[in-house]
């Protein structure tokens, strides 16, 4: 499987946070009242975490969209760089 980054690093620390955040609330804190609504952001929250972890956004791969600079080379993962 070919995945290409198109992940910057500032984006990929803002997805884990937000990750982090919404897998919290959505299954550990027991704020919300409505249990559909926490399983949505605790998966939200899994494929922001997904998404910092492989550097790629699945949405910005479709929409051919890509947060990396044009001093960073976009290299597929599973590619040694060099």
């Amino acid at each position: 499987m070919n995945i290409k980054r198109n992940l910057h690093t500032v984006d990929r620390i803002f997805r884990l946070t937000i990750g982090l955040v919404c897998i919290y609330i959505g299954f550990f804190s027991g704020l919300l009242d409505n249990q559909m609504v926490s399983v949505i952001i605790g998966i939200f929250g899994a494929i922001n975490v997904y998404a910092f972890s492989v550097a790629s956004c699945p949405v910005y791969s479709v929409c051919g969209i890509s947060t990396i600079g044009a001093n960073e080379q976009e290299t597929p993962l599973d590619e040694p760089k060099g």
